[in-house]
């Protein structure tokens, strides 16, 4: 709901719990989840949207993480030093925030509300190094390219689309790594939001969807195994690496 932040924290919790209950490790919630994608509302009444990385109403998404051992990356709207930022914030399974993103490539009706963040973001979880891109980064190439080379074996994506994604398959097969994303639902700020929430393999084929009409999840699992025979097959990244040494 646009600009009810103990009310979307509350749904955050329902689904940690029914994301935990079918054997999830991480859950990514669309970008802004936590106010609503609503730009009016941001711009309007900022008081209600926005929120610091330590605000204690975030706490209930922590405790739903300790209670499940289930890492949580969410997204709203952060103060910083004055400037508001379109961030993710992971959350890991003892509930500590263990790493913040700021979204790097802002559409043209968020740039007069939002600074740019100023650098990529991977973080471990449970073996797995996982890179962090917000909605219109996904469509610079160069963006999940660098979280690739970083060494990112995933690219989660908190979304907010009017049409279904073609960008995060083509993330997936040309970096040859897992490509979550997560995209809203329903209407907001007059705009449509057509769901399909998505995972794909380092091949770019679809594992799971969310549908475009009802709340759900798209639960799917990252198997190094098959990452490792992907990589091996199709060597883009050894050879971009390559390139980068020799130059």
């Amino acid at each position: 709901m646009p600009g009810e932040i103990e009310r979307n924290v509350a749904t955050c919790v329902r689904l940690i719990g029914e994301a935990d209950a079918r054997g999830a490790a991480v859950v990514v919630f669309p970008e802004l989840f936590l106010c609503c994608y609503d730009l009016s509302r941001l711009r309007e009444e900022p008081d209600r949207c926005d929120l610091s990385a330590d605000d204690p109403r975030l706490e209930p998404v922590r405790e739903a993480c300790r209670e499940g051992s289930i890492a949580t990356v969410v997204s709203g709207s952060l103060l910083d030093g004055g400037d508001r930022t379109i961030s993710a914030l992971v959350v890991d399974g003892d509930g500590e925030i263990v790493a913040r993103y700021d979204n790097q490539h802002l559409d043209r009706e968020e740039t007069g509300l939002f600074r740019s963040g100023r650098e990529g973001c991977t973080f471990e979880l449970g073996g797995w190094r996982l890179a962090l891109g917000i909605c219109y980064d996904a469509t610079f190439p160069e963006h999940a390219r660098a979280a690739a080379l970083a060494g990112a074996h995933a690219y989660l994506c908190p979304s907010s689309h009017e049409r279904r994604s073609v960008v995060h398959a083509a993330r997936a097969f040309e970096n040859t790594m897992y490509v979550v994303l997560s995209n809203h639902l329903g209407e907001a700020d007059g705009r449509q939001l057509c769901g399909h929430s998505a995972v794909y393999d380092p091949e770019g084929t679809l594992l799971a969807d969310a549908g475009p009409s009802e709340e759900g999840l798209a639960v799917a699992d990252f198997d190094p195994d098959v990452l490792a025979a992907i990589r091996t097959r199709s060597p883009m990244l050894e050879e971009a690496l390559a390139g980068e040494h020799a130059g």
